[in-house]
């Protein structure tokens, strides 16, 4: 299916979506306002990492601040696009706008999040969303220390990772995301020259 073609199927479905649950015209016209302003960007980025938070997953062979994986990631601001158990995420810091992180989705909106701790209430997510880094080792916060991430902290999803010209692949999400994000990527390969 050809970009437009893409871009069109999303814009009809985003559109009867918001319709029906919000007839209000103004909201219509707002969010098509939106819809036509995100078309004038690519659905992806990219971005390097630091660090060796998501070690092995990505930067394994990376130290405590260095430069490594480029990473294509999709915006999650688009409509219709959902975050799932498993997902690599590229999240902003709650407490500090400026700082972003990567790092895996362990727990979603309705999941109960229980502490060993007995003085701490167990609470539900709502809209939330439970991030932690795959390397046990690595001191990099993660929602440990700056609690759940609200889902419009949710920057994108990673999908690939490129270390060097033989050495690149998918980053391993959620099933749920794996097909979408094909789509995805096969639209915009033409951007990354692959």
């Amino acid at each position: 299916m050809t970009s437009l073609g893409y871009w069109a199927l999303r814009v009809m479905a985003s559109a009867r979506s918001v319709a029906y649950q919000k007839p209000n015209p103004e909201n219509f016209w707002a969010l098509v306002k939106t819809i036509e302003e995100d078309m004038e960007r690519p659905l992806t980025f990219l971005s390097v990492m630091k660090g060796n938070s998501m070690s092995p997953t990505l930067n394994p062979r990376i130290k405590h601040g260095e430069s490594g994986d480029k990473l294509i990631i999709r915006r999650m601001k688009m409509p219709n696009t959902r975050v799932f158990k498993g997902d690599v995420v590229v999240v902003r810091d709650p407490t500090k706008e400026d700082r972003k992180y990567v790092r895996r989705i362990m727990a979603v909106h309705g999941d109960e999040m229980v502490s060993d701790d007995p003085d701490l209430e167990s609470y539900t997510l709502n809209n939330e969303y439970w991030v932690l880094r795959d390397n046990k080792l690595s001191k990099e916060p993660d929602s440990r220390q700056f609690g759940p991430v609200h889902e419009d902290n949710i920057v994108g999803r990673v999908l690939y990772r490129v270390r060097g010209a033989k050495d690149h692949d998918r980053v391993q999400n959620s099933s749920n995301a794996w097909l979408s994000d094909s789509i995805i990527l096969s639209n915009e390969e033409k951007l990354y020259g692959t």
